[in-house]
């Protein structure tokens, strides 16, 4: 069973980013080694949402364009002043492409802490890792509710796939326990 690809549209060069806006769309582009030159996409700001809202920045997402289906990843998303979505920006990779991604760690367990009192502070809510495309997890997940006072995560802590190199320096503090 294959996942769902999003549905995006290629936009032309004269069709400026507040009508697209305007028409309830986000502008962006993918860009990639596999690709000739870059690509001007649109999508609905519906599709755009439901797509963050399911994936990760470091999550390999099906996109479909003209009946073609690509794997990208999210780069960059722009938002204005007010919070609203402007731009986004993906990289187009193949499964087996060496990249270089930085992925979101989630801290699970933390009311376990605050019912003894204590508080996870988040030093970085990221670690960056090398690997072929489809060994990099979408999300790194670290259990924290057996913590005590003063215990720390450092990246060297982490349990890193096979295949997968972390680039994050081992001594980079995660998170700390404190009262």
């Amino acid at each position: 069973m294959s996942i769902e690809a999003f549905k995006i549209c290629t936009r032309c060069n004269s069709e400026k980013a507040q009508k697209i806006r305007r028409d309830g769309n986000v502008p962006g582009i993918i860009y990639g080694n596999h690709l000739e030159s870059p690509i001007k996409i649109k999508l609905s700001l519906g599709t755009l949402s439901k797509l963050l809202k399911e994936n990760t920045f470091g999550s390999i997402i099906p996109l479909e364009l003209n009946g073609n289906r690509l794997l990208c990843i999210v780069k960059e998303i722009q938002k204005n002043n007010l919070g609203e979505l402007i731009h986004v920006d993906f990289q187009n990779v193949s499964p087996s492409e060496i990249i270089k991604l930085k992925i979101p760690v989630n801290f699970v367990g933390e009311e376990a802490l605050t019912s003894k009192n204590l508080i996870l502070e988040i030093a970085s809510p990221s670690l960056e890792f090398h690997g072929a495309a489809t060994k990099i997890p979408d999300i790194i997940e670290v259990n924290v509710s057996d913590m005590g006072f003063e215990d720390k995560i450092l990246a060297k802590d982490i349990l890193v796939p096979d295949d997968v190199e972390l680039i994050t320096k081992p001594d980079t503090l995660l998170a700390v326990v404190n009262a």
